[in-house]
């Protein structure tokens, strides 16, 4: 099994995504910890998908006054 991700660094950690699932981020402080949490984040996914059961979430896009 191969995971793409997109990833961005800043100071002192990372933050990135799958390139499946861009709605879901996650961040570790090195790009080894980032990687086990792109993983941990897969298998969580996984399991709702087998369960057919969807992630809440809210979205949306607003206006700036």
């Amino acid at each position: 099994m191969q995971l793409n991700y997109v990833f961005k660094q800043y100071d002192d950690y990372y933050v990135g995504h799958l390139v499946e699932f861009p709605d879901y981020e996650t961040q570790g402080k090195t790009i080894e910890e980032l990687e086990t949490m792109l993983k941990s984040l897969y298998a969580d996914l996984m399991v709702f998908d087998d369960l057919q059961l969807s992630i809440p979430y809210r979205s949306g896009a607003l206006e700036l006054a």
